[in-house]
């Protein structure tokens, strides 16, 4: 797995929150945009008034994103960026989870993921 930094020095973070979708794999940085399979590119662009937090994983030929924003004048800016670029992480590891898992884990993991997954999706709308 190739984990794409782009603008954001949350390294450690993320890293950890992809080994909880891929925890055999080995994974590579890259402080650019590499667009291969099995590529998690994550991005933080800030703008005059808004900051977007990104993130897009490319896996299996198909592409999982998801994105949120923040105001530039949040009084807890740092903090509400790692948040929320690790939330937008989540997201497209978790619909190719829920696409693929009964290929890819065991049936014990299955109902633990789903269940979290159906909470999380309800919350945010998701479905």
């Amino acid at each position: 797995m190739k984990l794409c930094l782009i603008n954001h020095s949350y390294k450690y973070e993320l890293e950890k929150l992809i080994r909880i979708f891929s925890p055999f794999e080995k994974i590579e940085f890259c402080e650019g945009e590499e667009r291969e399979d099995r590529t998690s590119i994550t991005s933080l662009l800030r703008g005059e008034k808004e900051t977007r937090l990104s993130a897009e994983l490319l896996i299996d030929n198909k592409s999982f994103e998801f994105s949120e924003t923040l105001s530039n004048d949040n009084p807890d800016y740092d903090n509400e960026c790692e948040r929320l670029l690790a939330v937008a992480a989540m997201f497209p590891n978790g619909e190719y989870l829920q696409e693929s898992a009964p290929q890819s884990f065991s049936p014990d993991f299955l109902p633990i993921t789903a269940r979290l997954w159906q909470k999380i999706g309800l919350k945010r709308g998701l479905w």
